[in-house]
This record gives C-alpha cells, structure tokens and sequence, in this order.
C-alpha cells in the first residue's frame, strides 16, 4: 500500500501482505503487539535510497499517535467515511434522549465522551461539525441543564483562580472542566475541553450561557495572579521541552528502524518510551498552560501565548 505522502509504502502488517486496501484497514484495527514493515525512500549523503524498516504496532490508536503520518493513500478519507457514520450515529442516539426530560441530563453527560472520542476530527473537519451542527436544536435543553451543573460546582469554597477559569473557558468551551465520564470538574482534562462549541451549537451554546449568568467572576488577589503566571510560564516551558524531545525521539526511532543508525533492542525500547512519556508530557502541560492563561493569570494570557511560542510550546495534534 503506497504512503499517502508518497515517500514509500507498508509492505507487511501484523505478518499479512498489505496488497489490499480493505484487508489492510481491517488490519489496523485489529493488529495488536504486532509489526508493520514500511519501505521508505531517505535523502543520504549517496543520494536516495529505499530502506524498509519495522515498525512496532502494539495497537492502532497507540501506533497512530507515533506516527501519524503513516497512512496510506485514501486511508483517511475512508477513516473519516467511517468515522462520520459512527459520529452520526451517537449524536442522533443522544439527540433521540434529550427529547425526554428524564433524558435531558444523560445527553450532556453522554455528549462528553462523544466529543472526546471524535475531538481531532471535530477539530480538523468542516464535515464532523457540521454535524455536529445538524442537531444543535437537539442539544438546547441538555446544554441548559449542562450550564446549570456548572453553576452548582462553583458552590462552596472554590478558590477564586479555579472559578475565574471555569468562567472563562466556559465561555466557548462548553466540555472544558468536564470528565470524559460527564462530570463536572473544574481542570478536568479531555480532548473535548478544547473544541469551541460557540460555532456549530450557536442556539445550545446560548442556553447554556444564559443558564450560567448567575456565576460571577470573583476577585483575585496579587499572589493569585503571581502564582498562576508562574505555573502558566514552567507549563509552556515543560510543553516546549517535551514538544522537542518528541520530535527528537521520533527521528531516532525512525533511523534505528530503517537502519539508517545501528541500534540494539535496549536502545530501541529506550526511544520508544521517551516518545511515549513526551506525547504524554506536552499534552498534560499544554493543559495546565491554559488553565493559568483562563484562570489567574487570564489578564497576562497574551503573556503566556508568548512564552508559549518562545519554548516552542503549540496545541497538541494527536
């Protein structure tokens, strides 16, 4: 199967021949602690050369956030295909639930996980979102209701930085402080908590923000602010470091698998973990940057924007 970027192609995957588009997919999905054999041409000092190299596959969603750019040629589109009918098919599920009012409350909570499970695709596609937006007028009633629960979670004694951020993010970013299991949760971190709802949910997102007036922002003082620019400058920092070491550690793997450098298994092993853990680490810091930069320090955001761009710190893409 021939690499949608054109520089190779999968030869093997999990030990079978990827000649086939059908069978290959089929394979990505079910292949697990497994193999897939790549041919890739690579600019040298003698010119280009055609190298196959063998790549771990300990499962799709693993395999795909260490290399996203090994797809084949109209794999996407078939991805995004599938992916649109399973969306389609949860959001009309969840939509046929909030017209019941003993439904209303398990829509919201049900929609969290929806758009966690599909957040890239929301995020990349004009196409998700829009349908997202076909149901807008579904989700009134249940965005309400999500609005309320965030009203009730500022009760008590909630530190001044974490309600100012809930406000803010609140904003636009209905799931932002919303488990992927419908709670909510000032902090909380998901793949939803970024997605800006306001575009393709204009009448949901209007009852869920008039739903929330009764929350006002409260006052925060010096060392509030103080602390959380500090967080927000040593998160962008982290993010950079782990943005870098990611980058870093993809291009050694991929010498060490296509021979271009000699490696032992140790080695191997060893790159793959530091890969992982800097996948990991630059998300969870991109998470707290923007929980200073709409929380305590919300009047320095353009700040941290800076010093986020400064540390080579950028949303994650996976």
């Amino acid at each position: 199967m021939t690499l949608a970027d054109g520089s190779g192609a999968v030869i093997t995957l999990c030990d079978e021949r990827a000649s086939e588009l059908a069978r290959y997919m089929a394979s990505r999905k079910t292949c697990n602690a497994g193999t897939m054999v790549v041919a890739r041409a690579f600019k040298t000092a003698r010119g280009v050369e055609v190298r196959s190299g063998s790549l771990d596959f300990p499962d799709e969603a693993t395999f795909s956030a260490r290399y996203p750019t090994i797809l084949a040629a109209r794999e996407q589109d078939i991805r995004d295909k599938e992916e649109l009918a399973a969306l389609d098919v949860e959001l009309t599920r969840l939509a046929d639930l909030s017209k019941s009012a003993a439904g209303v409350n398990d829509t919201w909570r049900g929609l969290a996980k929806t758009l966690s499970s599909h957040a890239a695709a929301l995020r990349r596609s004009a196409q998700f979102r829009q349908l997202l937006a076909a149901k807008d007028d579904a989700f009134v009633a249940a965005f309400k209701e999500l609005g309320k629960a965030k009203v009730a979670a500022l009760k008590g004694k909630v530190p001044a930085p974490d309600a100012n951020g809930l406000l803010q993010r609140a904003r636009t970013r209905a799931y932002a402080d919303v488990t992927a299991d419908g709670a909510v949760e000032i902090g909380a971190r998901t793949r939803a908590s970024r997605i800006d709802l306001s575009g393709p949910l204009p009448r949901a997102m209007s009852a869920y923000l008039e739903a929330m007036k009764a929350a006002k922002p409260r006052k925060l003082d010096k060392n509030a602010v103080k602390l959380a620019r500090s967080s927000g400058v040593a998160a962008a920092a982290i993010c950079g470091a782990a943005e870098k070491k990611l980058q870093e550690s993809k291009g050694a793997l991929i010498s060490c698998n296509f021979g271009l450098e000699t490696c032992d298994d140790g080695k191997t092993a060893s790159l793959i973990k530091a890969l992982d853990e800097a996948l990991t680490s630059a998300e969870s810091a991109y998470h707290d940057l923007d929980l200073a930069r709409t929380g305590g320090a919300a009047d320095e955001a353009e700040d941290l924007g800076k010093s986020a761009e400064a540390y080579g710190c950028r949303e994650p893409w996976w």
